[in-house]
């Protein structure tokens, strides 16, 4: 072989690693991100949710949550999700300390309704959730969610006021909801 024909060959090969390694990084997710987070959605109007709580079949809706004057935490969860399983004393415990406060809101992705209320049922949680459906019109495609746990703190004026991604701790939405309501004593 000529030496030219080694640069063509050396060429070729280098090119086709370089298109490699770019198709895998433009394939691969995101690095893990846990914690408060900036969406795409941060202090814009939410969108609204509704449809049959899983567990109740009874008709729900995020408007309707919001006129009681609390914060709504949507909380988007799936039964296989272990981070999910993780969180859900978490949430447990912010709902029970806010409860005056706060209402969650849970919203099961890329799950059935049984293994959702199944999932809720044991661990004890009381609140509300919505099975979203797959495909473009989805609740999770509306929010921008890629997958789950990813958590929307509501204000009762319907903006996202805090946005969490990869789960959350007791002390990260308590710290939230306190510089929320700080700021809206300094107004």
């Amino acid at each position: 072989m000529t030496y030219r024909k080694h640069i063509k060959t050396f060429a070729f090969i280098t090119a086709l690693l370089a298109a490699a390694l770019v198709a895998v990084l433009a394939t691969r997710s995101p690095a893990s991100v846990t914690g408060k987070v900036v969406s795409d959605l941060g202090g814009k109007t939410a969108p609204n949710i509704k449809g049959a709580d899983i567990a109740s079949d009874k008709q729900i809706s995020l408007d309707s949550m919001l006129q009681s004057h609390k914060y709504v935490l949507i909380d988007f969860f799936a039964s296989w999700c272990t981070t999910c399983q993780q969180d859900m004393a978490q949430l447990e415990a912010f709902q029970f300390h806010n409860s005056k406060k706060v209402s969650i809101l849970g919203v099961d992705i890329d799950d059935s309704a049984a293994n959702g209320i199944a999932f809720l049922r044991s661990y004890g949680a009381k609140w509300p959730a919505i099975e979203d459906s797959n495909g473009p019109d989805s609740i999770a495609v509306t929010y921008g969610v890629a997958s789950p746990p990813e958590m929307f703190l509501i204000a009762p004026d319907r903006k996202v006021v805090a946005y969490f991604v990869g789960g959350a701790t007791e002390n990260q939405l308590n710290a939230a909801l306190d510089d929320l309501q700080k700021a809206n004593l300094k107004n």
